[in-house]
């Protein structure tokens, strides 16, 4: 956690960096927790704002046909 929080979270590429952290977090930890009948998909977070991924116990795969560049999240 940065001491600085006001000034760290205002600059865009820490967004970034915090954003892609806590979306490969989710993969990893998804990979090993999360129920066998269970899916996670997550879109558009990523340092590569492109990339959606679906999470399932054991792995953690890109799925190509949800990529998207829209900022919108209604539209997407």
């Amino acid at each position: 956690m940065p001491k600085q929080w006001g000034k760290y979270i205002p600059n865009t590429q820490n967004k970034i960096n915090l954003c892609d952290f806590l979306l490969e977090s989710f993969c990893i930890l998804g990979r090993q927790q999360l129920p066998p009948e269970k899916n996670l998909v997550i879109g558009g977070g990523f340092e590569n704002g492109r990339r959606t991924v679906i999470v399932r116990r054991g792995h953690c795969k890109d799925v190509d046909v949800l990529e998207s560049d829209q900022e919108d999240a209604d539209a997407r």
